[in-house]
């Protein structure tokens, strides 16, 4: 995967961002966890049928142990059935490819949960 900014990274990167916003809403005690977009790449890909991008990302959640177990199992349910807004692109496929847990001191956590996506071009 390259690191290569193209309009397709920056649109895909500005939606999970908008997507990790509007989550911070949802009502578990903010002072408690954070959720950050954490690592991204990106490459093409062609199929017999169809052209498109091939998108490796990271969620970081961190804070206080509970709080960010249930805040990470949260996101793994929802991420993968979540529809995106790309203009000019369809997501096609959302998989959780690994999650990593640091358990810290004093009850604090980080779980960095790694995706894969799939778009095809509209």
């Amino acid at each position: 995967m390259t690191d290569r900014q193209s309009k397709p990274d920056q649109k895909f990167q500005r939606a999970l961002s908008n997507l990790i916003v509007s989550w911070e809403t949802r009502p578990v005690d903010r002072q408690k966890t954070s959720m950050t977009f954490d690592r991204f790449a990106s490459r093409d890909w062609a199929s017999a049928t169809f052209v498109g991008r091939q998108y490796e990302f990271a969620i970081l959640v961190e804070g206080y142990s509970d709080e960010v177990a249930a805040r990470a199992e949260w996101v793994k349910t929802v991420l993968c059935d979540q529809i995106f807004d790309l203009p000019g692109e369809v997501v096609a496929d959302i998989a959780l490819t690994d999650s990593v847990t640091m358990q810290g001191a004093d009850a604090q956590r980080q779980d960095r949960l790694f995706f894969e996506a799939l778009s095809v071009l509209d």
